[in-house]
């Protein structure tokens, strides 16, 4: 059944588009080759630093006091240096995420929008990324839909490393994708298997899911503002 927004009889039902489940930021991996200049061009200035901090540790053990203070400094220049440029490549690149009723969208300002509509889902699976191949750094999530496969480098926020999937955005995708499957968005509205199955819309199951969270939302209202009895 498909919901008619423009009798007045459905104006109490939220729309999906104009309906937002959530936004905000999230960083995702820099591209690879990125990745490689970066770290080319800071080995290059390590290398740099540590051939001069070897002229003036050889400088130290001569007995040279000015020596010692001036490797103090330029081993302080070049941890910081180095340290914030890995610090950078390592937080990844900023864009922004919504969540609506109905799609999911992730964006970065001059460049084009990626939107994935919750029905068209197939799959979302997701595997531990690796920072330089040692150190945790996020997910990498793969999402597969009737039209097109996605793939994103998901870094954790800050200096977190480590997060529970369901707490990232595209956990928070994830769960709508299972919410409205739970409503009966199957894989016969999605792939159009059987012509006789006549699943809900996505309005439907959209209204189901929204009136579940307000009743989450009130129960958890009414437990905080419980009064325990003396």
């Amino acid at each position: 059944m498909n919901v008619d927004f423009n009798n007045p009889e459905n104006a109490e039902i939220p729309h999906p588009e104009k309906v937002y489940l959530g936004s905000g930021t999230l960083h995702l991996a820099c591209s690879k080759k990125k990745t490689v200049i970066t770290v080319v061009i800071t080995a290059f200035i390590f290398g740099f630093f540590a051939g001069n901090l070897v002229k003036l540790a050889r400088l130290m053990f001569r007995g040279n006091e000015t020596a010692a203070d001036f490797f103090f400094i330029l081993f302080m220049i070049m941890f910081l240096v180095c340290g914030t440029i890995i610090s950078v490549l390592r937080s990844g690149e900023k864009y922004q995420w919504s969540a609506t009723g109905r799609e999911f969208t992730v964006s970065r300002k001059n460049r084009g929008a990626t939107i994935i509509f919750y029905k068209e889902v197939v799959v979302i699976d997701y595997e531990p990324l690796k920072f330089l191949h040692f150190f945790p750094h996020g997910y990498t999530v793969f999402v597969r839909t009737v039209r097109d496969e996605y793939e994103f480098k998901y870094v954790f926020p800050g200096a977190k490393t480590s997060q529970r999937f369901e707490d990232t955005p595209f956990g928070r995708l994830s769960k709508i994708v299972d919410d409205l499957r739970a409503q009966g968005l199957d894989k016969a509205l999605r792939e159009k298997e059987n012509p006789f199955y006549d699943p809900p819309s996505i309005e439907d199951a959209f209204r189901n899911i929204i009136a579940e969270q307000k009743a989450r939302e009130f129960e958890k209202e009414n437990r905080n503002n419980y009064i325990f009895p003396n």
